[in-house]
């Protein structure tokens, strides 16, 4: 046996002394071998950080919103790393893909809107013609989609103005991402 500074008997083979500190009353046991708990604590705490959070026991705590967070942080990390990407990546493109990225985010919560809308019209098309109540009209949700699908334009000359108007927009919406990664390329070329 080798003693370090002392030590009482109680502390041999321990690694525990009287001292307050470290490295006071320690001693140490040659013949000492590895405490199998602290070795296997040592694997499971490895093992639990680098398990995936979801995997873990205290996932089961977590709220709703919580987990829905947790699963939309990949989604929203892409699509910051799509507005980080290099030049090559166009501004106009970085929009139309963070526009689905984003509808993709928005699944969650678009999806329960959806079911709550289709039973409220179950629900008032089955009180309409079973029972025979009429909904007002801020509230008629049939009615509403009933107009949505029958509507079209029947003035020629608005139509060609909607048309053109499209096309401008869209010429300035060109115009203004192709300033963008202009402006991009020339502060890379300064700042290189």
């Amino acid at each position: 046996m080798m003693t370090m500074s002392g030590g009482d008997a109680d502390s041999v083979g321990r690694g525990r002394g009287k001292g307050k500190g470290r490295g006071v009353g320690w001693t140490w046991d040659w013949n000492w071998k590895w405490n199998s708990d602290w070795v296997a604590s040592v694997k499971n705490m490895h093992k639990t950080w680098n398990k995936a959070f979801h995997k873990r026991k205290l996932w089961r705590s977590v709220s709703k919103p919580g987990k829905l967070v947790y699963y939309m942080q990949p989604l929203v990390e892409h699509l910051f790393d799509t507005w980080m990407q290099p030049l090559p990546f166009p501004t106009l493109l970085k929009f139309i893909y963070s526009w689905v990225l984003i509808f993709f985010i928005m699944i969650p919560m678009l999806y329960p809107l959806l079911v709550l809308l289709s039973y409220y019209g179950i629900f008032q098309y089955a009180a309409e013609e079973h029972f025979g109540l009429e909904t007002p009209e801020k509230w008629d949700l049939l009615g509403a989609a009933a107009r949505l699908w029958h509507f079209e334009v029947t003035n020629r000359k608005y139509l060609l103005f909607v048309s053109m108007y499209i096309d401008r927009y869209r010429v300035v919406i060109t115009a203004i991402s192709s300033t963008v990664d202009y402006m991009r390329m020339a502060l890379c070329f300064v700042f290189s």
